[in-house]
């Protein structure tokens, strides 16, 4: 019996190492892959308009600047004609490449050169249209430790970090855009924070300002300074506490240069 027992006990601990190990080397390959792919994007010398650059100059009154970033090239690069746009968030990890499939598993599972990989990409739901502005356009990636791809929104539940780093720089081929994010809360699956298309004004209305009050602060957007027909950018990634609860970041286009400063905390 003490034999046995201690074949179980060693074959306990064979596995916890096997699972370890796998474990650090998923975060390691997540860690590489990201620096890889970010450093093949500024070889092609893409770059973004920082949001401070965009605040301050005379072209704060456009919806949109022209894009710097030549996606045909991008694309050819990485071998992967998915890739759609460019995210950038101040004072985090957030820095990808957006690709966007024909459903919502495959880069689950599968890095931007479509290699497989459990820490998948940053991806665009598939219903999303970029060419429509009255979508909720909802990007996921997975929360990996070692503040890898989306692992540092969680920063948004700290007021502070909020104030200071509100602004979302995203580049598509259509030009640069940057969004102020007006909520970030936790949530179960069930609540319909990821509806790409709106099926009536009213159920938009709704379903925004059910976002501000679920967010752990409010902001002067509860109180429709910002215009309810602006497009939506919703940031998606897992809580890691339970399967089915998420971490929801949701942003609004800024549309003539304005900052909308922020109220109260919930």
């Amino acid at each position: 019996m003490r034999n046995f027992l201690l074949v179980v006990l060693f074959g306990i601990f064979i596995l916890s190492g096997v699972v370890i190990f796998y474990n650090a080397y998923g975060q390691f390959s997540a860690a590489a892959t990201s620096t890889r792919a970010r450093a093949i994007f500024q070889e092609l010398n893409s770059t973004v308009a920082e949001p401070a650059d965009f605040l301050q100059t005379a072209q704060a009154a456009q919806t949109t600047q022209t894009s710097t970033i030549n996606f045909n090239e991008i694309r050819t690069a990485f071998n992967n004609d998915d890739i759609v746009a460019h995210l950038l968030i101040p004072n985090t990890s957030i820095d990808y490449l957006v690709v966007q499939a024909a459903d919502n598993d495959f880069y689950l599972y599968n890095d931007i050169w479509q290699n497989r990989s459990n820490a998948g990409w940053i991806f665009f739901d598939y219903e999303v249209d970029l060419a429509s502005v009255n979508q909720n356009w909802i990007i996921y990636g997975h929360n990996m430790q070692q503040d890898h791809k989306f692992h540092s929104l969680r920063r948004f539940l700290d007021y502070d970090f909020f104030r200071q780093n509100s602004i979302i720089t995203l580049t598509t081929e259509t030009g640069i855009t940057h969004w102020q994010i007006f909520a970030a809360y936790s949530s179960d699956i069930s609540f319909a924070y990821n509806t790409v298309n709106f099926d009536s004004p009213e159920q938009r209305n709704f379903l925004l300002n059910s976002f501000a009050e679920n967010s752990v602060f409010s902001t002067n957007f509860a109180d429709n300074v910002v215009d309810f027909s602006q497009p939506i950018l919703t940031l998606s990634t897992c809580t890691n506490i339970t399967q089915d609860t998420r971490f929801v970041v949701h942003a609004v286009l800024i549309t003539k240069g304005e900052v909308y400063e922020e109220e109260t905390i919930n």
